[in-house]
């Protein structure tokens, strides 16, 4: 079975380089990271005391990789699932954000567990899962 890691290069690989497409909501990314992202996250590749395209540009695979594996895999709590589930939420958090938690936890309320689908990984989801 993959590492979280293994996992996070994979997404990154997957998703490429640096784009900015106007017809895309997500805007300027680079590895799957948006601008917002790193935006939310205070992240400042360039350290020039700003958060902006360059820092996108910027962006290197293994940060990239990082922030997925500390934003995306850990504090979503998605490490208190199953290991069987984990990549297959991780991987559709990235890109869905909380409703591959929402998706997951309906599906457990579709098999009859009490889980409320609130986008977070409680007890209860962990429990169900």
């Amino acid at each position: 079975m993959q590492t979280v890691q293994q996992i996070a290069e994979d997404i990154v690989a997957r998703e490429g380089g640096y784009v900015n497409d106007p017809d895309d909501p997500g805007g300027a990314t680079k590895y799957g990271v948006t601008l917002a992202t790193l935006q939310r996250l205070g992240v400042d590749v360039t350290h020039d005391g700003r958060v902006d395209v360059d820092d996108v540009k910027g962006l290197s695979q293994a940060q990239a990789a990082e922030i997925f594996v500390e934003h995306y895999f850990y504090a979503p709590q998605i490490s208190n699932l199953p290991a069987e589930l984990q990549a297959s939420v991780f991987d559709m958090y990235v890109n869905a954000g909380s409703n591959a938690v929402k998706i997951l936890q309906r599906l457990l309320g579709d098999m009859g567990y009490e889980v409320a689908a609130d986008g977070v990984i409680g007890p209860q989801t962990a429990t169900a899962a």
